[in-house]
């Protein structure tokens, strides 16, 4: 990944958005916790990203949220 620049207005590349990772503001849920009570292999939305529970962990697109929400 490219490191962000201060001040660069540049639109966001649209195929570095699609890309999948761990939540890294989420602490790791604990066994009871699962992925936020869903589902192994259970797919959800989040704002403007969609996830998905894998080996007990949330995993999520980090794309950026575009307009009013």
């Amino acid at each position: 990944a490219e490191p962000a620049i201060e001040g660069d207005d540049a639109p966001a590349d649209p195929l570095r958005e699609r890309d999948i990772a761990p939540v890294p503001a989420r602490p790791r849920p604990s066994a009871e916790q699962g992925c936020d009570g869903h589902a192994e292999g259970e797919e959800w939305k989040e704002e403007c990203n969609t996830c998905i529970c894998k080996g007990g962990l949330p995993t999520c697109t980090t794309m950026a949220c575009l307009g009013p929400r």
